[in-house]
C-alpha cells in the first residue's frame, strides 16, 4: 500500500511509521495510539489499523502487592504460566462473547472521535476470517455469536471490507505454482497469513481507501509535507 501511495505522488516511498505490538487488542491498540500522539507527540497524517480479532481484550488490575498490571487476554492462548491462566479463565468465564464485542467497538467509537479532534483520517480493516454486515436485526442481537457480523453505523465509513487468505500452506513449490507474488505462503511463524495475504489485503485497502472522501485530502497534504511546502504548525 505504501507503494501505491508513494506512484500516486511520485516518489519511491513516503514516510511511514509502525506502533504495532504482538499479541495486543483492540483495547490495547487504542490505547497505544493515544499515547503515541499525546504523550510521544507523533501526529500522523493518516491511521491506518490492521486489526486483531474482536474477542481479544485488555484487562487492568493491581496484583496483591498494590502494583497495577495488565493481562492481554485471548481465546485461544494454551501456554500460560499459573497467574496468567486464572486470569484467562476468570475472563473467559466472567465476559461474554457478546461483552468483548461491544467492548472492542466502544474503543473503535472512541479513537474516531479522538482522531476526528485531531483532524486525523482514520481507516481499520481485520486480518481475522469474518466480514462485518452493514446491518444487524433486533433478533440477531441476542445471539452472541453472531455479533462478529456487525459493524456500527457510525464505523461504517472507517471501515475497510475484505477478507484474508488463511492459506497455511508451508509449501513453497506450490506457491510458485500458483505464481504467486511471494514465494511463501504463511508467516515465518507457520501460524498467520503469510506475505500473499498481507498483499491482496494491502490492494484492497487501497482500492477503498482511495475511494474514500478524505483521500486527495490526504494526497496533496503528503505532496505538499515531501516538497517542502507544508506548514508543520497545524
Amino acid at each position: 500500500m505504501n507503494k501505491k501511495i508513494a506512484q500516486n505522488v511520485g516518489v519511491k516511498s513516503i514516510p511511514f511509521t509502525s506502533v504495532g505490538l504482538s499479541g495486543r487488542s483492540i483495547d490495547s491498540i487504542t490505547r497505544l495510539v493515544y499515547v503515541t500522539i499525546e504523550s510521544v507527540g507523533f501526529h500522523p497524517h493518516m491511521v491506518c489499523l490492521l486489526l486483531p480479532p474482536v474477542l481479544r481484550q485488555e484487562i487492568f488490575f493491581v496484583d496483591n502487592k498494590k502494583h497495577p498490571r495488565w493481562f492481554n487476554y485471548r481465546p485461544y492462548k494454551p501456554n500460560l504460566d499459573p497467574l496468567e491462566r486464572i486470569l484467562h479463565d476468570s475472563a473467559t468465564n466472567l465476559l461474554s462473547q457478546r461483552q468483548r464485542y461491544i467492548e472492542a467497538f466502544r474503543s473503535l467509537l472512541l479513537l474516531k472521535y479522538y482522531l476526528e479532534t485531531k483532524n486525523i483520517p482514520f481507516y481499520f480493516g481485520f486480518w481475522d476470517t469474518f466480514e462485518f454486515k452493514d446491518e444487524i436485526t433486533d433478533i440477531q442481537i441476542d445471539n452472541e455469536y453472531v455479533m462478529n457480523e456487525y459493524c456500527p453505523h457510525s464505523l461504517q465509513s472507517n471501515y475497510i471490507k475484505g477478507t484474508f487468505d488463511k492459506t497455511r500452506d508451508p509449501h513453497v513449490l506450490k506457491a510458485k505454482a500458483a505464481n504467486q507474488p511471494f514465494p511463501q505462503t504463511i508467516a515465518r511463524d507457520f501460524m498467520h497469513c503469510g506475505p500473499n495475504a498481507h498483499h491482496d489485503y494491502a490492494n484492497v485497502f487501497y482500492d477503498q481507501l482511495k475511494a474514500s472522501a478524505n483521500y486527495h485530502t490526504f494526497i496533496s497534504t503528503l505532496s505538499k509535507l515531501l516538497s517542502g511546502n507544508y506548514d508543520h504548525d497545524r
